[in-house]
């Protein structure tokens, strides 16, 4: 989503708070390993690590259905492992190396780069989708 999110570190996980539908995700960061039988649920679990001082891996499994792998929404299987590379390139730079594999929905891995901006000047507002979209004049 082109809207912004924050990220709050914990002693125990990092925490990334999303505008959009209010959507929170924690990225544990206490040494635990991955589930082996996650129970799925909407954001995945995550379990990140730092990396050489200057990058912060997360590795997620355990999604739901309800997850796509793009806004277009393309499906995937119970097998989704997400692997992200947060960078920060310049004090006001992220960048962001994300690699899906899920051999049942994929014929081969996808992977993306995004690119960020902090804006410490903006604020998290109330961004949430009603459904009211959904309901066409005349239908």
């Amino acid at each position: 989503h082109p809207y912004p999110f924050e990220f709050i570190q914990t002693p125990k996980a990092i925490l990334q708070v999303f505008e959009y539908d209010h959507f929170m995700r924690r990225m544990w960061t206490d040494g635990r390993e991955l589930p082996k039988d996650p129970d799925l649920i909407w954001m995945g679990h995550s379990v990140g690590r730092w990396v050489n001082d200057t990058s912060f891996e997360v590795v997620t499994v355990g999604f739901n259905d309800k997850t796509w792998l793009d806004r277009a929404g393309a499906p995937h299987s119970d097998q989704l492992k997400v692997t992200e590379v947060f960078r920060r390139t310049a004090f006001d730079r992220l960048e962001l190396d994300v690699r899906m594999d899920d051999a049942k929905a994929l014929a081969k891995p996808w992977t993306a780069t995004g690119y960020f901006e902090l804006r410490p000047q903006w604020e998290l507002g109330e961004i949430s989708c009603s459904g009211d979209y959904l309901e066409w004049p005349g239908a």
